[in-house]
């Protein structure tokens, strides 16, 4: 059961974490060479070695949405699979040392994407760095859906005591229902 989850998917997290991590290094240091070379000073640079920087970091950019697109297929194959599992199925997948483990690559992920967002992007780059984001932010959704799966799973449920009025929750689930229709007509 191990390897629906275990060590082969922790080992291709760490993996596409680093890819997309040297990735977005490689971006933001060519965005700092782009926005600090001073525009006189980078006019007088040939075309050829302009342009070569340029292709240099849409590459960069072009590898990171690659890396991501393969993040979101795979781990949304992982969803599907991990779904299909029992609970208890899924509990054992993981150790609680795995389970942080995939935690901090996680919070990783989501620095990442605080870097990249927070980036003074070039104007000829703004568009692609856009569509990194986006397929960074789909891929990272699918990676969450995994962890919160599989934390549920190993997770015990917290049971409160209470008591409620069947008749109250039926009114409040009524009334609620009124105005989400008239909401909608609105």
């Amino acid at each position: 059961m191990k390897s629906v989850l275990g060590s082969s998917s922790l080992s291709s997290m760490k993996d596409l974490t680093t890819a997309i991590l040297s990735s977005a290094i490689g971006i933001m240091a060519g965005y700092s060479n782009v926005a600090s070379a001073d525009a006189a000073e980078h006019s007088r640079l040939p075309a050829i070695e302009q342009s070569q920087e340029n292709i240099e970091i849409a590459n960069y950019l072009h590898e990171l949405v690659k890396d991501c697109n393969e993040m979101e297929t795979g781990y949304r194959q992982l969803v599907k699979t991990l779904l299909k599992l029992s609970s208890e199925e899924v509990a054992g997948i993981l150790t609680r040392a795995e389970m942080e483990e995939y935690s901090v690559k996680l919070r990783e992920l989501r620095n990442i994407e605080t870097l990249l967002k927070n980036a003074e992007v070039p104007p000829q780059f703004q568009e692609l760095h856009l569509s990194a984001r986006k397929a960074l932010a789909k891929g990272r959704t699918w990676v969450v859906a995994v962890h919160d799966v599989t934390l549920q799973a190993m997770q015990e449920p917290v049971i409160v005591d209470g008591s409620a009025d069947p008749d109250g929750l039926k009114a409040l689930a009524d009334h609620s229902t009124k105005k989400v229709i008239e909401l909608a007509r609105a």
